[in-house]
């Protein structure tokens, strides 16, 4: 079977690190992500969050499991997914599982609209959605595709707004901007 083959591009993504370990994550059209199980996470009980974190465990172990051992997986493939398993010498107190999910999709911090926006004097009626000003840990979090598309239909809005009022981006009136993306659903405070 070739490398690129609809199963084997599984192992595209084990990423080798130290102890003969691997960073894997999601690659491909169905992968270990349970995507759409975690939305409920940010605002559930801690109950509902055992259970979500539950799910995934279920998920991800029997994906896992089903690449391995099952016989409609080619050979070649489970035998490959066989040689991997949990790490022995991490999470000991969780069965080597994570205590925690990795949440990538959920709400994120508040973002000031000045960082969006360079000072008036270096340049006016410039928006930049995706290069915020922001320090390199806070731009881990800015840079996921949810954030990114709600900084740019803010600066839509706010570009809207500087053309029809003939301003420069850098003095729109704030509370018209976020009235407006609150109006279409933007949560701008928690």
């Amino acid at each position: 079977m070739p490398e690129s083959s609809p199963m084997l591009i599984w192992f595209h993504k084990f990423d080798a690190i130290s102890n003969r370990k691997t960073d894997t994550n999601n690659h491909g059209p169905f992968s270990s992500d349970n995507i759409g199980m975690n939305y409920d996470y940010p605002e559930a009980s801690y109950e509902r969050r055992k259970e979500i974190i539950e799910e995934h465990k279920n998920y991800q172990m029997g994906l896992l499991w089903f690449v391995a051992n099952d016989p409609r997986i080619p050979e070649e493939t489970q035998s490959r997914m066989q040689e991997w398993g949990l790490t022995r010498d991490e999470f000991t107190d969780n069965g080597n599982w994570p205590h925690q999910l990795y949440i990538r999709e959920a709400r994120r911090y508040e973002i000031a609209y000045g960082s969006l926006v360079p000072k008036k004097n270096e340049c006016t009626n410039l928006l930049v959605p995706v290069c915020v000003s922001s320090s390199h840990i806070a731009f881990g979090s800015i840079r996921m595709e949810p954030v990114f598309i709600i900084l740019g239909q803010s600066a839509a809005v706010a570009a809207s707004i500087a053309i029809d009022r003939d301003l420069a981006v850098q003095d729109l009136p704030y509370q018209e901007l976020s009235s407006i993306l609150v109006e279409n659903g933007q949560i701008l405070n928690y």
